[in-house]
């Protein structure tokens, strides 16, 4: 879990994420690969959590029909990866699976998305 606990201006954004990172890129044996904007996936605990039908597929969905927190978590997540891990060097070629999430503040629809975005 990535845990992000803070206070902003007096409110509190508390919320965890977890992600598993996995390479896009078959082992067909090319030898170049044009680089791809990462998939961003969920897992059935984090679609339960957001009350979504688990067995459900993002495709099969439109994300304007997702709740604020969901919407915000997918935002700071993709955030993250065209941000990269050192300077300013996109991830690429990655799928990214939100695996699960957590928060005590569950019940805040006010500061829930924030922290969701923070916590990616």
């Amino acid at each position: 879990f990535v845990e992000y606990d803070r206070s902003v201006g007096g409110v509190r954004l508390q919320g965890a994420v977890r992600l598993r990172l996995s390479s896009r890129i078959s082992s067909n044996g090319v030898g170049c690969v044009p680089p791809e904007e990462p998939v961003v996936t969920l897992s059935r605990e984090t679609r339960a959590y957001f009350g979504l039908d688990p067995k459900g597929s993002s495709e099969d969905e439109s994300e304007h029909k997702y709740p604020p927190s969901l919407k915000a978590l997918l935002s700071g997540v993709r955030g993250s990866l065209k941000r990269g891990r050192v300077g300013p060097y996109p991830l690429a070629n990655l799928e990214c699976r939100i695996l699960d999430v957590d928060s005590e503040l569950s019940n805040s629809p006010e500061t829930l998305p924030g922290a969701m975005r923070a916590a990616a």
